[in-house]
């Protein structure tokens, strides 16, 4: 495992992180957009902010990431507001 440049090397630790909160995010986005929303997707969206969250051991953010995060918060309450007040369920 200490050949992994992700593990052993900061720079490239955080942008993998980035490249796997955006994947996260970019799944649940796609669910959003097609109008296939589900509790799981707002999940994602959680997932992904919090993975956001992990790059502050990198320092500070970038407003960049500070808007992707609030991005996905706003997302997944969205949702869930949406679910609460419709008769849709999930099975």
């Amino acid at each position: 495992m200490s050949n992994v440049e992700a593990i052993t090397d900061d720079i490239v630790g955080k942008a993998y992180m980035e490249n796997f909160a955006g994947n996260i995010f970019q799944k649940a986005d796609d669910e959003e957009r097609a109008k296939k929303a589900t509790r799981a997707t707002a999940t994602k969206f959680l997932a992904a902010a919090q993975f956001m969250e992990v790059l502050r051991c990198f320092g500070d953010l970038d407003k960049e990431v500070l808007s992707f995060s609030k991005s996905h918060t706003n997302s997944r309450l969205r949702i869930r507001l949406d679910m609460r007040n419709t008769s849709v369920r999930e099975f």
